[in-house]
């Protein structure tokens, strides 16, 4: 019965999903994870064949960053994304298989688990819940998957909500910032169990904290890097979208954080859409695009749409030049074209 209101009851739009690719770009990489081969994008990019079972703790080359690849399942929302564009079941039935050996080999633990990378630590999470768990969502309700799967699924997805309340690292860098975005999401997308109003207002409370101590005045991410900016606004949009779209109130201080946080993205890129990589952000390109499209997912801003959209649309920012005094970044432009001088430091 349960599995038959949450096929009734459960929709989330495209807005509400994090990956904003092609899925056709993909194909291959979902071909590659029906065999068990695995893209590993972390601290470095090999392709790794797990065999038969790929274990939650399988460290490869030493590298405990290969234990975040596993456990954050952007691997299982690459097979869901794949599957809803293609409706080919092969991948509906890899994800299946996937979720539900992950599902048997990571109980709950009785005891957080903040610094050792694996299932569980409340980093992976949080980010499960806003980042890869929405999109596997929609593609188990939308395929013919077994109500036992269904009604596991959702158990966990609420398990994991109460283990986040629990279980919490308080900082003001990103990581409390994505945890308190995942226990909200789960608040949010289950009204109908009991708990879930007392963890979506425990999650909103923790998110306005990280709001008013994990984002500068001039709305720069603590950590003032244009690459750790976008994870944990990325964490924040997706939070938003999701109790926006399952009617849940939203403070008012949420959303002016959150507006100033994506204009980051307009008055900090430069003419060739990328961030500059200034700080921790690590050798690929970051585009402004990217958390602009998340942005837009849940609030429309001419000058988001006219970055976002390769100065083809809505109408160009304010100013040319901006000054973020807290961050410590000055930003010239001659003009908002592709082919503008551009200066930062």
């Amino acid at each position: 019965a349960y599995a038959a209101y949450l096929r009734d009851t459960k929709s989330l739009s495209d807005d509400a999903m994090y990956l904003r690719r092609d899925y056709r770009d993909w194909i291959t990489q979902a071909d590659e994870l029906l065999e068990n081969i695995w893209t590993i994008d972390t601290h470095m990019k090999i392709k790794h064949n797990y065999g038969p079972v790929i274990g939650v703790y399988s460290e490869i080359l030493n590298d405990l960053e290969s234990l975040v690849d596993i456990n954050k399942h952007l691997q299982l929302a690459t097979l869901a994304q794949v599957y809803r564009g293609t409706d080919n079941p092969k991948y509906l039935e890899k994800l299946t298989e996937l979720w539900m050996s992950w599902y048997y080999q990571s109980p709950v633990p009785n005891t957080g688990e903040h610094y050792r990378a694996g299932p569980w630590r409340t980093l992976e999470a949080g980010s499960r819940c806003w980042r890869a768990w929405p999109e596997v969502m929609m593609a188990l309700l939308e395929g013919d998957t077994p109500d036992a799967v269904l009604f596991t699924f959702a158990k966990r997805y609420v398990e994991q909500g109460i283990y986040l309340a629990t279980h919490r690292q308080m900082t003001s860098g990103n990581w409390y910032q994505v945890e308190s975005a995942g226990l909200g999401t789960v608040g949010a997308l289950f009204p109908e169990v009991d708990i879930c109003d007392y963890l979506y207002e425990i999650g909103t409370k923790r998110v306005l904290w990280t709001a008013d101590n994990s984002f500068l005045p001039d709305g720069f991410q603590i950590e003032v890097s244009p690459g750790y900016h976008e994870y944990p606004f990325s964490s924040l949009a997706m939070f938003l979208t999701i109790a926006n779209e399952m009617g849940r109130d939203i403070p008012d201080r949420l959303v002016e954080t959150f507006s100033k946080a994506s204009d980051v993205f307009v008055y900090m890129t430069q003419p060739d859409l990328i961030l500059p990589p200034l700080q921790d952000q690590g050798s690929a390109p970051k585009l402004a695009t990217e958390g602009l499209s998340r942005a837009l997912g849940f609030q429309e801003n001419p000058a988001w749409r006219y970055i976002y959209s390769n100065y083809s649309e809505g109408e160009p920012p304010e100013y040319s030049s901006y000054a973020y005094p807290w961050a410590g970044y000055y930003i010239m432009r001659e003009s908002w074209s592709p082919d503008s001088r551009y200066l930062v430091f």
